[in-house]
């Protein structure tokens, strides 16, 4: 199946006592990516994670930033690969053309599983602008291995084959230039809705960004604390 991530978390026994922002150290080349690990991680217990995907022409500490200080005071590992070239694999094509931004993501998948004792039962994927696009693609692509998907902003689904049906949450600003909410937010959310995804969907008053507001409750939801009714007649029904 294109786009299947092929690493799973595993059980055992971690020793890696790093934290902070690191480096993957995957890459020879200047696209390489970063993991950050809370300052009270505890490899003796199973930890929340999220991948977290950049948007086009930015990289993995532009994806930490967004959700560092939210995901600091939850105890949330993240995780930020960078693309291979500018933008991810199957974008802008969107041609079922997943290929090496999924092989680089599965190998840093399979090197924090090694490090860090991640729980299986809270594995997440986020992103934001193509990030959020394609993050939407691979949750649902890999719905059993990633629990919930984020998406802040994003453009389009890319999916063309599913497993399971993972939490969706999605955000959209309702003053948004690249990706207006008719056709991109609104569009996406009532797709999900209709193929049966469980999807929470947060307009806000704002551009193509993500709020610090809007993170928040984005982690807040990851963790199972936040709600918000569906927006009503969006979807034409």
């Amino acid at each position: 199946m294109q786009g299947l991530i092929s690493s799973t978390p595993t059980s055992g026994s971690f020793n890696s006592a790093q934290k902070g922002i690191l480096k993957l150290g995957l890459s020879s080349g200047s696209r390489d990516g970063y993991i950050y690990v809370p300052s009270q991680y505890d490899p003796t217990k199973a930890n929340a994670m999220i991948l977290a995907i950049h948007a086009a022409g930015r990289g993995g500490l532009d994806a930490l930033q967004l959700l560092i200080a939210s995901a600091n005071s939850s105890g949330i590992i993240l995780l930020a690969p960078d693309s291979r070239a500018a933008t991810w694999d199957d974008l802008p094509a969107g041609q079922n053309s997943f290929g090496p931004d999924v092989a680089f993501i599965s190998a840093a998948l399979a090197q924090t599983f090694a490090l860090y004792n991640v729980d299986p039962t809270k594995l997440g994927i986020q992103g934001f602008s193509d990030g959020a696009t394609y993050a939407l693609g691979l949750g649902m692509i890999n719905g059993k291995l990633f629990k919930k998907v984020i998406a802040n902003s994003p453009g389009g689904i890319l999916a063309d084959s599913t497993q399971g049906q993972p939490p969706v949450f999605i955000s959209a600003g309702l003053q948004d230039n690249i990706f207006p909410i008719q056709q991109a937010g609104n569009a996406d959310a009532c797709y999900l809705k209709q193929q049966g995804y469980a999807v929470t969907y947060v307009q806000f008053n704002g551009g193509h960004e993500v709020p610090a507001t809007i993170a928040s409750d984005a982690i807040q939801w990851f963790q199972g604390s936040f709600q918000q009714a569906f927006p009503q007649g969006i979807c034409g029904v």
